[in-house]
């Protein structure tokens, strides 16, 4: 019988890479260079598989479900699922050939790392599960899965190894067969086409190779062992057997679909409550366990549940509460957004309130949601403009739901009529460094107070655009910008929007708040708006919902209000998205 000789392992140096999640396998320590082994048989491909290991000092191991989690987790934890599955594969040959030949394996870069003191994550269970009993082998040898640290600055296209203690280890053997494979001088060297010894792999290029190029875990050990090389699977209880049971939460494929704790089973649901509806605002608090310290979506419907059709808006639950520091962990988890203004109608509304979960899991309806609230508008002050058509209702942003206020004609012609609005906004700062950004108006210009106006008209600093200062300046200042848009509309379907009157134009029109007084969802009553409401109100970007139609939502702020001065403080806008079903 062929026999073959084992230089058994150089002498590397001891590495930093278990810290990093890296190992080597079969490294020694510093200092012997030189190598050292005697000759044996090789060991032929086993068909059954080893279920337990004994390892020094640790007793024995389950293979699966212990042993294998630990060593990738140890020798490349921080890789994606790919390049754990082939370092799986990998340490499940080294583990299959100490077995076959001495019955145990030792813990330590002279073997392999079983403890590092980290503990495996779903991701390394799934890993080892989803390669069960698979080991490297050619010519029906055992192929020991040599493997090393290599270059941490592997990139692709060639995520090839050009530094780093361990690179001159590393084999590239794809597109290779037979005897034109590479040995690595780690050891075990035979005659070309040797079984035992097929090559090497870098841990650092494997995870190159999955994130640069998309390998899967075939092609990355292809890629270091040569084309022709086999993944062999060994049968036992350990790989063949699995009996199905609900999946839960423990790093295992419970329902024997080769998936670990799919379905969100980890996943806890977002808790929150709604304490309030009425006039002044929609106000709760919404929190995700786990992520404790996030601030989360709430989507908020009206008149129907989730699902209905009913429309919707979102807003982060992100205001600071400190009655919410100790009762869940964390202080910004709160919101406090006013109705929209087309419900101040005078007629009941009802709001539904879900917490979005950040992993994608359920989304629950929060506490005391449903709750309802009625409001009426008043007449607000100034002057109305025409919105001229419907392409410059969607230049501006503009929002019949969340920004049109209900009033009748006979409210509406009361207001005087003013120049037109310009078909679509025109942002623009003097390049004289002054940081004040102005709407052109007509031959006017008009302030931009701060941040929180921008959001609520829905205005991008990205589309401010820098002019001489002499041609900035050459427009007559007019009144800052409202702090957000208030529509209107008659029985004709004319659109007018709510504005300050310029200087020297006259009328101011009559009427005082925007909301009126109504009831709350809560029992007690709702105050209605103070006048010029409307003035500190803040409006977000809109976006069509999934019906096409618009989706926008206002921030609180009415004046001397405590939730108005917090949001203005903060200048945190309600950022809308398209809606999806909560």
């Amino acid at each position: 019988m062929a026999q073959r000789v084992s230089f058994g392992w150089l002498r590397l140096a001891a590495l930093a890479s278990v810290a990093l999640g890296l190992g080597s396998a079969c490294s020694a320590d510093v200092g012997e260079g030189e190598p050292i082994g005697q000759a044996s048989e090789p060991v032929t491909a086993p068909t059954q598989a080893y279920c337990s290991i004994p390892v020094t000092g640790k007793g024995t191991k389950s293979m699966e479900d212990d042993y294998l989690p630990h060593v990738i987790q140890c020798e490349n934890g921080g890789a994606n699922l790919q390049a754990l599955k082939a370092q799986a594969i990998a340490a499940r040959s080294v583990a299959y050939y100490n077995m076959a030949t001495s019955g145990s394996i030792c813990d330590g870069q002279g073997c392999q790392v079983y403890s590092c003191g980290a503990t495996p994550k779903a991701i390394h269970y799934q890993a080892v599960k989803e390669t069960a009993g698979i080991y490297l082998s050619y010519a029906n040898t055992l192929t020991y899965g040599f493997y090393v640290a290599g270059d941490s600055g592997a990139t692709a296209p060639s995520c090839h190894d050009y530094s780093g203690s361990t690179s001159k280890y590393v084999t590239y053997n794809e597109g290779k067969t037979g005897t034109s494979v590479t040995q690595t001088s780690l050891g075990y060297i035979g005659p070309p086409g040797f079984g035992q010894n097929r090559g090497c792999m870098s841990q650092w290029g494997a995870r190159c190779l999955e994130n640069g190029k998309s390998y899967d875990y075939t092609k990355i050990l292809q890629f270091y062992y040569g084309s022709d090389i086999q993944l062999k699977k060994a049968s036992g209880s350990c790989t063949n057997t699995c009996t199905p049971t609900t999946e839960v939460c423990n790093g295992k494929d419970d329902n024997c679909d080769g998936k670990v704790d799919e379905g969100n089973v980890c996943n806890t649901a977002p808790k929150g409550y709604l304490d309030a509806a009425d006039c002044d605002g929609l106000r709760g608090w919404a929190q995700d366990p786990d992520a404790p310290d996030t601030a989360i979506d709430v989507h908020l419907y009206f008149d129907g549940p989730a699902g209905s059709g009913a429309k919707a808006g979102v807003v982060t639950a992100n205001v600071s509460r400190q009655d919410l520091c100790t009762a869940i962990g964390s202080c910004e988890h709160g919101f406090d957004v006013p109705p929209p203004l087309s419900l101040f109608d005078g007629k009941a509304h009802e709001v539904h309130a879900y917490g979005i979960d950040t992993q994608g899991g359920t989304n629950p309806e929060l506490s005391n949601s449903p709750k309802s609230f009625t409001c009426t508008a008043t007449l607000p002050q100034g002057i109305r403009r025409h919105v001229v058509n419907p392409d410059s209702l969607a230049a501006w942003k503009f929002d019949l739901f969340w920004q049109l206020l209900p009033l009748s004609d006979a409210q509406i012609a009361s207001l005087d009529e003013g120049a037109a609005l310009p078909a679509a906004p025109e942002l623009v700062k003097a390049d004289d460094g002054t940081p004040e950004v102005w709407l052109v108006d007509g031959s006017w210009r008009r302030h931009v107070p701060d941040p929180t106006v921008m959001a609520a008209w829905g205005f991008a600093f990205g589309d401010v655009v820098e002019k001489p200062a002499a041609e900035v300046y050459a427009l007559t200042e007019g009144p800052k910008v409202r702090s957000e848009p208030v529509l209107v509309k008659d029985s004709s379907g004319k659109v007018d929007i709510i504005d300050d009157p310029f200087p020297g134009t006259g009328g101011s029109g009559t009427g005082g708040a925007t909301g009126g007084g109504g009831s709350g969802g809560t029992g007690g009553t709702g105050g209605g708006a103070s006048g010029g409401k409307s003035g500190t109100q803040q409006h977000s970007s809109v976006v069509a919902d999934d019906e096409g139609s618009g989706c926008g939502c206002r921030q609180a702020g009415g004046s001397g209000g405590q939730h108005g001065a917090l949001m203005l403080l903060l200048a945190v806008p309600w950022i809308l998205r398209r809606r999806r079903n909560a």
